[in-house]
């Protein structure tokens, strides 16, 4: 991995989520690096994914920050990826709207690209785990409304393994 671009990456995304907490109370940061580490030990070395691992959440904290500062920091590349897995539901959609949104956004990784994928199964194993620790009895819950995203996975673990190997 190129190590000047991750730390790049890195100072990107502690601007964009400058003051942010999570709901367990850790700085935000935290996530994102967290969502890094476990595509490494995956054995997971791409520098897109890396870097959109970092950045897969600074849209949806920071609308703010556009596609277009992502390219010019990144290159398009990362900045489309980061796009893929932004989920941006309208202002005034109500709960039941944004879960119907939610549930296609999830849908949708069958047709993204293999990097948005993989940083979005990571993104959600570290979520589960965070709220295994903060709220045990909706873990369960969080996990499997994710459950067209692990369908993805087993039909696309295929590609997966030829591009990455076994992970």
């Amino acid at each position: 991995m190129d190590k000047e671009l991750i730390q790049k990456a890195a100072e990107f995304m502690l601007k964009a989520h400058n003051g942010e907490f999570r709901k367990g109370g850790a700085p935000y940061f935290v996530h994102p690096c967290a969502v890094l580490a476990q595509v490494v030990d995956w054995g997971i070395t791409d520098d897109t994914i890396a870097v959109a691992c970092l950045l897969h959440d600074v849209r949806e904290s920071n609308p703010r920050i556009t596609h277009k500062a992502i390219i010019s920091a990144f290159g398009e590349k990362v900045a489309d990826v980061v796009d893929e897995l932004t989920f941006l539901p309208p202002e005034n959609a109500d709960s039941r709207t944004k879960g119907k949104l939610k549930t296609e956004y999830m849908a949708s990784f069958r047709l993204k690209s293999l990097e948005a994928l993989v940083v979005k199964l990571s993104d959600r194993c570290c979520n589960v785990c965070d709220f295994f620790a903060s709220d045990p009895n909706y873990a369960p819950k969080y996990f499997f409304k994710a459950e067209a995203l692990y369908e993805t996975m087993v039909q696309r673990q295929e590609e997966i393994t030829e591009r990455f190997g076994e992970a």
